[in-house]
């Protein structure tokens, strides 16, 4: 038996003929004729008899073809599969994501993508969201990766977000704080402490101040930074408290080492969504949707979590 045979059989059970089977396969009714009569001989069973109606399935071969079309079921999956694969090779995948979100969110996935798309070109940059909003409107990247602040400044300019993951802000504070030995920390507490500010993910701080300032008072900023690293070893030394998102945290060397200290902010909304957004408008590669899936996959995974 052979795969060929496992094709005629099942046209001839879907068309209940053979004239219409050899039609839609594009070969003589004699070949599929012959093709059936060497498995039934191979197999000592009747596949089929002719009735008034046409082409009716014995009781025998009932199953025997439901098997068959489950096989090449199976087999259609595997060539999809391989067509996949091989459909995106060659061809280059464009991402900016929100400054920390690449080695907290997308390291593994890239690692994975590769070594199953060896021959994609993977071309990632740390950028603001609204440096992404434009090259998004501009068809220089197919993907961002951002949290999630203000819905209607996407969704106005015709952006689709699909969201990640939940994350949070957190205060970080040194190891000689005064609060370092306390799990969380309330609005009032951070009333006049000075705060160091990473001024590139300005969505995400214009959220966190103006509800602060809304609810409160105004929030003392010492200065702002667009490297992380200065943000770190300030809290670290005690000269500034600051706001991180709680991704960006994970696997931190400095809360590692416990130079640094988490706090959750008490009585505040400081939950926000981390997501993919792309252009309705520009075209949305075989590429970028199976790196989608990929991203999806990790962060759902134990592993991440």
């Amino acid at each position: 038996m052979n795969i060929e045979q496992f094709t005629h059989i099942v046209e001839v059970a879907k068309t209940k003929s053979f004239y219409m089977a050899s039609q839609n396969l594009f070969v003589t009714q004699s070949t599929i004729s012959r093709s059936i009569a060497n498995l039934e001989k191979e197999l000592g069973i009747k596949l089929f008899r002719r009735s008034r109606n046409g082409t009716v399935i014995t009781d025998e071969g009932e199953s025997i073809i439901k098997k068959a079309n489950e096989i090449l079921v199976k087999i259609q999956e595997i060539k999809d599969d391989v067509y996949s694969k091989h459909s995106v090779w060659n061809e280059e995948l464009r991402i900016s994501a929100s400054p920390n979100i690449v080695s907290t969110l997308l390291t593994k996935t890239i690692t994975l993508f590769k070594n199953d798309f060896p021959h994609v070109k993977i071309n990632i940059m740390e950028k603001s969201n609204q440096e992404i909003r434009e090259e998004l409107k501009q068809n220089k990247i197919d993907l961002g990766i951002i949290p999630f602040v203000y819905p209607k400044i996407w969704i106005e300019n015709d952006f689709i977000f699909e969201k990640l993951i939940i994350s949070k802000l957190k205060i970080i504070v040194g190891k000689h704080s005064p609060f370092a030995n306390s799990r969380s920390i309330t609005p009032y507490e951070l009333i006049d402490q000075p705060f160091v500010i990473y001024d590139d993910n300005r969505d995400l701080c214009k959220s966190f101040i103006n509800e602060f300032k809304t609810n409160y008072v105004p929030i003392s900023i010492l200065f702002t930074t667009n490297n992380y690293e200065i943000i770190y070893k300030s809290v670290a030394n005690g000269l500034a408290f600051s706001f991180i998102s709680e991704i960006a945290l994970k696997n931190n060397h400095y809360v590692k080492s416990g130079d640094i200290i988490p706090l959750e902010i008490t009585s505040f909304p400081s939950s926000y969504k981390i997501g993919i957004v792309r252009s309705k408008s520009n075209h949305f590669t075989k590429t970028a949707k199976t790196f989608m899936k990929y991203l999806k996959t990790e962060v759902q995974s134990k592993d991440f979590k």
